[in-house]
């Protein structure tokens, strides 16, 4: 991802497909393609130097990848080719060799997407594959089922953009939340250059939009939800959805050991994993009910660290990514409250004191280094059982803050 402000060029996006993972790397070299079956022969006893299988070499640079697990296609954004939109990449018919599909560029940039299978209530485009863009200061939608000839179903402006960043549909595809990442910042017209000539948002807390997204032809802003903290916000997901499709990577789980659907999961820069309950969505309602917050020393800061991302595994275990604290493991129980036995669990070491009551979250575990090439490293830190810090965690564990979470 790009910090719109200081921009850099070394973070690694990847998605996973079959056998095959994708990882995108330093961003300017292109799709590098690794079978990961070749993992399987290797011992461990010493470090091996992973050459990828292919380079997809068509645009360079690029800022992130889109899968679509259920098509096999591959959606490259913010190159510098097809517009700055979606380059289309066929990677079902020889996942080790992408193929150049196609172009979806017709509203310029995208800066990142989700691309589906739709099955939603606007039958006119059932069984189409539809992508939700979220192009800097619009929310757009694309029908590619032709890949040889895109259609811009939408393409929606709303009030308070700056730059909107990333979001996900519910599962029933009615709704849409989504982040704009630099709107925190411009809260008095003038926090970066990106603010100037636009009007003050006159907020610095933390706002998630919704939308109405049943007729996609004329998707509707229904409101925004302002969380408590002052935090810049950045990527979310639902996972119930996720296992449920299988758009993880993983195959689709059992109908009886799914997440649940309602919840959603946003890193949210200096304020870490903010969870939030999304029932009334149709009602432009959403609740925050749980919190890993990364960052308490850090409260308050528009600033673009703590976490970049998260993944549940289908294990039920949260990864949560920073860029500048390592990766935490957290579990989030009423999330997942039919998660499959057999899961990794660890010894209570110390506590955290208690004040709040509330919903559970466990940190399982901090992983303190990153190996490169696209293969992640872990150092187990420490477990605990944390419920809300009454106090800033010590730095030098990480300990983050929390609301309602106990332990594994």
């Amino acid at each position: 991802d790009v910090d719109p402000v200081n921009p850099i060029t070394k973070t690694l996006e990847e998605e996973r497909y079959e056998d095959e993972s994708i990882p995108l790397i330093e961003r300017k070299y292109g799709i590098q393609v690794y079978d990961l079956t070749r993992l399987e022969y290797m011992t461990g006893e010493q470090i091996e130097i992973v050459e990828p299988d292919h380079v997809f070499t068509y645009h360079g640079y690029s800022h992130n990848l889109v899968v679509n697990t259920e098509t096999g296609y591959l959606y490259s954004v913010g190159t510098f080719f097809c517009n700055k939109g979606l380059v289309m990449i066929d990677i079902h018919t020889d996942p080790l060799r992408p193929q150049f599909a196609g172009c979806a560029g017709e509203d310029g940039y995208t800066h990142d997407a989700q691309c589906v299978n739709y099955d939603g209530p606007d039958t006119r485009y059932t069984g189409k594959e539809i992508c939700f863009a979220f192009n800097e200061d619009t929310v757009t939608i694309y029908d590619v089922t032709d890949k040889s000839a895109p259609v811009m179903v939408s393409r929606t402006a709303y009030d308070g953009a700056i730059y909107t960043h990333q979001g996900w549909v519910t599962r029933d595809m009615k709704y849409l939340i989504h982040d704009d990442e630099v709107d925190e910042l411009c809260a008095t017209g003038t926090g970066i250059s990106l603010c100037d000539g636009l009007p003050p948002t006159n907020h610095t807390q933390t706002r998630t939009f919704m939308w109405d997204i049943t007729d996609l032809e004329n998707p509707v802003n229904t409101g925004h939800f302002d969380h408590p903290e002052v935090s810049i916000d950045h990527n979310l997901y639902f996972w119930g959805a996720i296992h449920e499709k299988g758009w993880g990577g993983n195959a689709p789980l059992d109908s009886d050991k799914l997440p649940e659907h309602k919840y959603a999961y946003l890193s949210n820069y200096v304020s870490g994993l903010r969870i939030l309950d999304t029932t009334n969505v149709e009602n432009a309602e959403l609740e925050q009910v749980a919190y890993f917050d990364v960052a308490p020393d850090l409260n308050g800061v528009l600033e673009f660290y703590g976490t970049w991302s998260n993944y549940m595994h289908p294990s039920g275990t949260i990864a949560v990514s920073t860029k500048d604290r390592g990766v935490f493991f957290l579990a989030f129980d009423e999330g997942f409250p039919n998660r499959p036995e057999g899961n990794a669990q660890c010894a209570v070491k110390e506590k955290v004191p208690s004040s709040n009551d509330g919903k559970d979250l466990a940190f399982a575990g901090f992983v303190s280094s990153i190996v490169a090439v696209g293969l992640i490293g872990f150092a187990l830190g420490y477990c605990y059982s944390v419920q809300r810090a009454a106090v800033p965690a010590t730095p030098d564990h990480y300990i983050g803050e929390k609301k309602g979470m106990t332990s594994l």
